[in-house]
């Protein structure tokens, strides 16, 4: 399982991650747990706790505040390019 971040650009990726991988295998994830300050932008806290909550094992995002940190407990956090070599 993997949580997208909408923060990368729109083109051809885009469209084929949201249409091919995020629509089919993603799902709602309702939190109300925010963790102490973790990422440099405050604001992407929300999105790690996400992830805990829907235990991904990746955040697949663009956003550099997220990707310095590479891993945040048991998520890996890498940009959509890498994902896709993985996957």
């Amino acid at each position: 399982m993997y949580l997208y971040h909408h923060f990368f650009g729109t083109g051809i990726h885009e469209k084929y991650l949201k249409e091919s991988l995020i629509e089919k295998y993603s799902k709602n994830i309702i939190t109300k747990n925010i963790p102490k300050s973790v990422s440099r932008d405050k604001s992407d806290d929300k999105i790690l706790q996400c992830g805990l909550d829907g235990n991904v094992d990746y955040i697949v995002t663009g956003d550099k505040d997220l990707l310095v940190l590479k891993e945040y407990e048991t998520i890996k956090i890498i940009n959509p390019r890498d994902y896709l070599e993985t996957v």
